[in-house]
């Protein structure tokens, strides 16, 4: 097990657990679920008894492995985890999910790269679900969002997505509507609902 991957699973997933029950609430049972940037697996280990099946992509291998390890040890069947790149999420459009989904992903990525990833997500599904940052309510939120920028290494990625208006702008660029909004328990941190409008 490599130290990052552990490290993220004793920390980041613990402070993100808020966000992500709130994404498991909305997501409906016996739902198949695609998650891009799935890191330690967090999000689909909590859906797992919900869900009809889930597969997570990341381009960290460390992160895969240890969510395959952990798939693995728990004997669960209904989920896979594949180290590939966002891009290639293109790949999987065969095996009709219900639920795309990501958990701030979107905004480390370079501005057409993120464009491209939410376009392909509307292809991938009726609908997503999306958490990434938006404007904090408060000046300890906005510092501490960008700390972990700086230290994480796509601040500049970050202050484009800032720039350009968060996520709805991006999405108002793609094949996506945005059907609701909510706030959750970390500041700065929004969960958007969109509706592919690919499908009719």
């Amino acid at each position: 097990m490599k130290f990052k991957a552990w490290f993220k699973d004793k920390t980041a997933d613990r402070v993100l657990a808020p966000v992500r029950n709130c994404i498991a609430n909305i997501i409906e049972p016996n739902s198949n679920v695609l998650e891009i940037g799935s890191g330690t697996g967090h999000l689909l280990f909590l859906l797992q008894k919900k869900i009809n099946s889930g597969v997570g992509i990341d381009i960290d291998q460390n992160m895969i492995n240890f969510a395959n390890d952990k798939r693995q040890n728990l004997n669960i069947n209904n989920l896979q985890f594949f180290n590939s790149k966002i891009e290639s999420i293109k790949d999987y459009s065969d095996l009709n999910f219900d639920v795309c989904t990501s958990t701030l992903c979107i905004h480390e990525m370079e501005y057409e790269s993120a464009i491209a990833t939410l376009n392909q997500m509307a292809h991938n599904a009726r609908r997503s679900i999306i958490a990434d940052f938006s404007v904090p309510n408060t000046f300890t939120g906005k510092m501490g969002i960008e700390i972990d920028e700086l230290i994480s290494g796509h601040y500049s990625q970050y202050c484009t997505y800032k720039k350009n208006g968060y996520l709805p702008y991006l999405a108002s660029l793609t094949e996506f509507s945005i059907v609701s909004t909510q706030e959750t328990s970390v500041d700065g941190i929004k969960i958007w609902e969109l509706k592919s409008n690919i499908f009719t």
